[in-house]
């Protein structure tokens, strides 16, 4: 076997007590072809050498004093090592009881000494395939790594990173929020912006699905979102009811385009007018929002939920319009903190999330509070990793 067309020396090491035997493996492999050997005379000093140096092979002996080779395989635990190491037991021993433990330990496969060479040669070419489909998968995964955490920058984008003030008179509204994806991106978004006409938009959303897909679609919606939006004419913008309903109604119908794999988005959109301290909104299959008083006792704001964009291409929801009170707050939420599970494996609920937000602090400033409940939510059962992102945005006057 030639091994000089390779793209790299694969690196082996021969464990052995006996010296003949390591000579005579090394003989070999230096027919096979061009081989970093290195070799050890017992199990500790194997261990030694994998530990400071990453082998491609190790060919291993079974009968050696002191620490036999399957007592270095317990001592690599190959079934939980992040990159298991090639292993290949070398051994005069016959009894299929060893060869099924040496295997169940890790191994890749079992040499009966005295080794032939064609058996040799023929492992050693299907170690240099799979390594070679390895390295392209490991290439792979770092190219994937790279794409996923470009688009957690892209989709963390879309999110604003720091509150907004808007002062009217002797009223001011903030508004904050967090996302938290359950993978590396996710399908929730949260958005505010101001309207040329001092008119402040702000929106949750959550697209089916979960991971890369969902954070594409969710892209796209954001930005649809944003450009219907801004382009509404004056009079459409200065009726907040209207500009609610025309904004998810013209979302809706692009979304409704081309969609026979029926995507669709759950979305809670909102107009603030700062001068009258007047909040309109309607809900697309979303979380209906929560209302917290200066006094602390929470009330959800119920309206006709419409069906999610996407999914039909006549959007009929409920557009509701309340007066807000110094002191209070709107929470808007998507479903990945309600069906958060606790220890017990039920889900956290309206309820739940209702008990978290009144038991934080809401002294503190909003980015803090809305921070705050999402460190609460996750902690409910802090051995569970979040099954879906957990999002939330708040909206507090002072």
């Amino acid at each position: 076997m030639d091994n000089s067309t390779s793209e790299r020396c694969y690196k082996i090491l021969i464990v052995d007590d006996i010296e003949d035997n390591r000579f005579t493996l090394d003989i070999m492999l230096s027919v096979q072809g061009e081989f970093d050997v290195d070799e050890a005379e017992s199990g500790p000093e194997a261990l030694s050498m994998m530990a400071e140096k990453a082998y491609d092979l190790v060919l291993l002996d079974i009968m050696m004093p002191g620490m036999t080779g399957l007592e270095v395989l317990e001592q690599l635990d190959l079934a939980t090592a992040q990159s298991p190491i090639k292993i290949i037991v070398v051994s005069a021993l016959q009894d299929m009881e060893t060869i099924v433990k040496a295997l169940e330990l890790g191994a890749l496969d079992y040499l009966p000494k005295p080794i032939e060479e064609s058996l040799l040669a023929a492992r050693l070419k299907q170690l240099i395939e799979r390594q070679k489909t390895d390295d392209e998968l490991d290439q792979h995964r770092a190219r994937i790594d790279a794409d996923l955490k470009k688009a957690a920058e892209i989709q963390r984008s879309l999110c604003p990173t720091e509150s907004l003030q808007i002062t009217s008179g002797e009223a001011t509204f903030e508004f904050a929020g967090t996302m938290r994806p359950a993978y590396e991106v996710g399908g929730d978004f949260f958005d505010y912006f101001t309207l040329p006409n001092g008119n402040v938009v702000f929106a949750i959303a959550d697209a089916c699905g979960k991971g890369a897909p969902a954070a594409i679609y969710a892209t796209r919606v954001h930005d649809l979102l944003r450009l219907i939006a801004k382009t509404q004419d004056v009079s459409t913008q200065t009726q907040p009811e209207s500009a609610v309903l025309h904004m998810l109604t013209e979302v809706n119908k692009v979304l409704c385009e081309h969609n026979e794999d029926c995507w669709f988005v759950t979305a809670w959109v909102g107009v603030l007018v700062p001068e009258k301290r007047q909040m309109s909104w309607c809900s697309a299959g979303h979380c209906e929002a929560l209302l917290q008083s200066a006094d602390g006792s929470i009330e959800t704001l119920s309206s006709m939920v419409g069906l999610p964009l996407g999914l039909d291409e006549t959007f009929e929801g409920e557009v509701k319009t309340i007066d807000l009170a110094v002191g209070s707050i709107v929470h808007t939420y998507t479903d990945g903190i309600t069906e958060h599970r606790r220890e017990s494996d039920d889900f956290l609920g309206a309820d739940g999330l209702q008990a978290i937000l009144k038991s934080t602090d809401d002294s503190q400033n909003l980015k803090l509070l809305v921070n705050s409940v999402a460190d609460a939510v996750q902690t409910v059962n802090p051995l569970l990793m979040p099954e879906d992102d957990v999002t939330l945005m708040s909206l507090k006057l002072d």
